[in-house]
């Protein structure tokens, strides 16, 4: 783990911490509340005697205001403590989660280039690109601005579907050869909309794809001739072992991602003088 990435974490743990501190305090306070207006009743009741027989009656509305208060408040502060605590377990495990991933990917991309120089195609550092943590539940999205955002219940299949994204968008070559495989796997297809063939209603409804033979019309959607979802759904492949499923797209990908070729950066065209 990289220093920015231990500095980033130290950060949300104090957040954490902070947010703990915050929840213990409102509990002190509300059982503070109680026992003050508990020590109020006592009091006016002794000073009145036990003559006052409605002083049962006001005993029964002051426990109730007091209850009310102190268990409104406890309910509040327990549900903060609670929503901390997953929170700070559910950082915990996203943090594990993407050093598997990285150890994953680490293990099936080539560590040097053909001419010996090393690999160096986005993925190997915190330095090359940010990671985002969002909400639970939220949908998590790469950009090609360098960066990846997480909702932090994701799993693992999820975090390499945004780090592969990551990856065809660093390497040239890589989504060069996806770009003809899709084009020739998609040529005669017509385009659909993602939420009628899914019936999933969080698809918006420009979300379009080419089904063809694909294991999922996720991995056909339509980004025009800028991306696609042919490298990163192989993650689903992998995680959900669906090699059969497709097996020229698994290989595909299999062969670009451990082929140290991929990784060759193109020249720059410098335009004519």
């Amino acid at each position: 783990m990289s220093d920015q990435e231990i500095t980033s974490l130290q950060q949300r743990i104090k957040e954490l911490q902070s947010d703990r501190r915050r929840a213990k305090r409102e509990l002190t306070k509300a059982e503070k509340t109680y026992e003050e207006l508990k020590s109020a009743y006592d009091n006016m009741y002794n000073k009145l005697g036990p003559g006052y027989r409605f002083m049962k009656t006001s005993e029964s509305i002051v426990n109730d205001q007091a209850d009310r208060r102190y268990n409104g408040l406890n309910r509040w502060a327990q549900r903060l403590f609670d929503n901390v605590s997953r929170r700070e377990l559910l950082d915990s495990k996203i943090t594990d989660e993407i050093g598997q991933v990285h150890e994953f990917i680490q293990s099936i991309i080539p560590a040097r280039l053909p001419d010996g120089s090393v690999n160096h195609f986005g993925l190997s550092s915190s330095a090359d690109y940010e990671i985002y943590f969002m909400q639970v539940g939220e949908r998590a999205h790469a950009s090609k601005n360098r960066y990846i955002s997480l909702a932090i219940d994701n799993d693992q299949r999820v975090i390499l579907h945004e780090f592969l994204h990551i990856l065809e968008m660093e390497n040239p070559v890589i989504a060069d050869r996806v770009q003809r495989f899709y084009q020739r796997r998609t040529q005669n297809e017509q385009l659909q909309k993602l939420r009628d063939l899914t019936g999933i209603d969080a698809y918006r409804d420009d979300e379009v794809t080419r089904v063809d033979r694909f294991f999922h019309p996720y991995v056909g959607k339509d980004y025009g001739d800028k991306t696609s979802e042919v490298v990163s759904m192989w993650a689903d492949i992998v995680s959900g072992k669906r090699v059969t499923d497709d097996p020229e797209h698994f290989m595909l990908i299999y062969d670009l991602l451990t082929d140290a070729d991929s990784y060759i950066k193109p020249p720059i065209q410098l335009p004519l003088q």
